[in-house]
């Protein structure tokens, strides 16, 4: 089972506590990265969630916009300053006795005087406050995953797709790789023979040094390293466990390297329109590959 690393998810829950809006997005990345946005309140609950998505995630950059409202009277309250109330009333009533007044001083002039009223945060129970921000978390994160595994579903139909054309190329190289080694052995005889003509009497030579040079072109162990190679990403893909991404990447580089071996190991011209193919199906796994999980 493979997933994508390109998701999305979001969520809003309210409780006594007030409303929280979670959003999850997920791009490519190749290890994990989390990115944890809280309002200031809810600085403490970080470490919780940067656990949390740990134990979901693989790999990809996550980023988590944590949004808060919370209930009139859950983080703040409010304190009168009296000592600050009594100087200003003073105040005031010194200004209008030297002004030849006697009228009293208002109360709303005073308690509207900065600082006369101050709002004082207090620091929330970081359990309680974990309690309800981890129920829109995990809704979040299943919607995450969810999109993560039907797009990891899409990716996989493509992916089969392109290993049996791969396999298909393979099989086909190999049932002209005889011919062409062949081929390579009459052209290699009849250049001797034109380039070395004391040599045409020793056929055993030349045998020998074509026999060597078949050997070398030989592209079997190639063909056998493709198919294992292959096979190993069928058995990932068909796999109930989470594949991942990093070693279908490895899988995908090594296969790389053995279509160029074969390519570079035959001038027949067949033999090199099937690596071409095999080298743009392949490409496009690599591309693939990048995004999973």
């Amino acid at each position: 089972m493979i997933r994508s690393m390109t998701a999305f998810g979001r969520s809003e829950q309210t409780d006594e506590l007030g409303s929280f809006l979670v959003e999850l997005q997920s791009v490519n990345r190749k290890r994990l990265e989390i990115e944890v946005t809280l309002p200031r309140e809810l600085t403490p609950l970080e470490p919780h969630v940067r656990k949390r998505l740990s134990q979901a995630l693989g790999r990809g950059r996550v980023t988590c916009s944590i949004t808060a409202r919370l209930a009139p009277g859950q983080a703040q309250t409010v304190e009168p300053n009296e000592p600050l109330a009594r100087m200003i009333k003073q105040s005031y009533e010194r200004l209008r006795d030297a002004l030849g007044y006697d009228t009293p001083v208002p109360f709303e002039l005073v308690a509207r005087t900065k600082d006369v009223l101050t709002v004082q945060n207090e620091s929330l129970e970081v359990e309680r406050v974990w309690r309800s921000v981890k129920v829109p978390l995990e809704a979040a994160l299943e919607q995450l995953v969810a999109m993560k595994r039907a797009e990891g579903e899409a990716m996989s139909t493509d992916l089969r797709a392109r290993l049996e054309a791969i396999l298909e190329h393979g099989a086909a190289i190999e049932a002209v790789a005889p011919r062409a080694v062949e081929q390579y052995r009459e052209r290699l005889t009849e250049r001797l023979r034109e380039l070395a003509v004391e040599l045409v009497d020793n056929e055993d030579r030349l045998v020998r040094e074509a026999a060597i040079l078949a050997e070398k072109l030989d592209i079997t162990e190639e063909l056998v390293r493709l198919r294992s190679h292959v096979e190993q990403c069928r058995a990932s893909l068909a796999s109930d466990a989470p594949s991942d991404g990093r070693t279908l990447e490895f899988l995908a580089q090594e296969m790389h390297r053995e279509i160029n071996t074969l390519g570079n190991k035959s001038a027949d011209i067949e033999i090199t329109n099937r690596v071409v193919l095999a080298k743009s199906e392949l490409e496009k796994i690599r591309e693939q590959v990048q995004n999973i999980e």
